[in-house]
């Protein structure tokens, strides 16, 4: 028989036969995906690799789930309801690879994500290549940033385009936007990043998403909401949106609660075992503070220390390189992903 077999086996191999290659197993993502998607009434997509595999992995998905969570299922099932009204396809999350886009942005600022309105779809940007690294789509604040886009289209539609631009920038105290070019300057105590300080657009999606996710590792801000007693503009926008939400929006109490929470989360946050406290926290535009870098290498799960570190927008995280040749991706909100060699990064 063992013969016989080997025969059937060497002409199949003469004939051109080959065997099929095995296919990438992603169902854990696609489980995932279906478990989301049915919570929050959403629609999730993803690219594949050369090799079929998902460019995404469940943790990425976890932490969209964490961030929808936060804004609540109800408030994510009625901004996907409405942009289904207007587009006809739900609210839809698409973990893509970075192509050749248009955004009108110098060719020094990383982009993390888009909004389209025209069709609802929300795209978080992976680096253009895969080969070792992971995805932007990590970064929690692109993900309620791009939200906040479509939340202001629902907003601007039920309360009236004209009068939430107007009463928001009124509260700005007189503080102009300016074109944004990844540089330049801005009042924190006005503007939650420098990217805010560009239109009134981005101050809206970036003042909710800070709010939405103000609980990670550096990014607490309740200090700069009042000075001296006094409300500032930034603790004046953060009020504006938790009472502007139950006016647009059913049962939006709790998304409003939580918004209101901003003033209760310290600027300190225990990670680790370890308190990270005062300006190191202070989190600005996209870049990830070193003190809170270090934190996280030296925590149990990481017990290396840094040899060298850098932020590479594309990638939306830290490139870091440890004293034992190890080489680590490190995300804000504490996210840590080795990596099997080092990476190649233009500097």
């Amino acid at each position: 028989m063992k013969q016989i077999v080997s025969v059937i086996l060497a002409l199949a191999l003469c004939v051109g036969f080959s065997l099929p290659a095995l296919a990438a197993d992603n169902s854990a993502v696609d489980a995932k995906i279906m478990e989301i998607e049915k919570k929050y009434d959403i629609h999730i997509k993803y690219e594949t690799d050369p090799d079929g595999s998902a460019s995404i992995g469940t943790g990425t998905l976890h932490t969209l789930d964490l961030v929808l969570d936060k804004i609540t299922p109800g408030i994510v099932k009625q901004v996907s309801a409405y942009v289904k009204e207007k587009t006809g396809h739900k609210l839809t999350y698409s973990f893509t690879y970075e192509g050749k886009l248009d955004l009108d942005l110098p060719s020094n600022v990383g982009v993390h994500g888009v909004f389209y309105e025209e069709t609802g779809l929300i795209e978080i940007f992976l680096p253009s290549s895969s080969s070792g690294t992971y995805s932007s789509g990590d970064n929690p604040l692109a993900m309620a940033h791009e939200f906040g886009h479509a939340l202001e289209w629902l907003c601007r539609s039920k309360y009236g385009a004209q009068k939430l631009s107007s009463e928001w920038q009124a509260l700005g105290g007189g503080a102009a936007y300016n074109v944004f070019d990844g540089r330049g300057s801005y009042s924190t105590t006005t503007f939650v990043s420098l990217y805010a300080s560009s239109s009134y657009e981005e101050d809206f999606a970036e003042t909710f998403a800070h709010s939405v996710v103000r609980d990670k590792a550096g990014l607490g801000f309740y200090h700069l909401l009042s000075k001296d007693g006094v409300k500032t503009a930034l603790g004046k926008k953060v009020d504006y949106l938790a009472a502007l939400l139950p006016k647009c929006l059913q049962n939006a109490d709790g998304l409003s609660a939580h918004l209101k929470k901003v003033y209760t989360t310290p600027v300190y946050r225990e990670f680790q075992n370890q308190r990270l406290t005062g300006s190191h926290m202070q989190y600005i535009g996209y870049s990830y503070p070193r003190y809170v870098l270090r934190g996280i290498m030296n925590s149990p799960e990481v017990s290396d220390e840094i040899a060298t570190s850098r932020w590479v927008s594309e990638i939306g995280g830290w490139y870091v390189v440890s004293t034992t040749n190890r080489y680590y991706l490190v995300y804000p909100g504490g996210v840590v992903r080795q990596q099997p060699a080092a990476l190649n990064i233009a500097a």
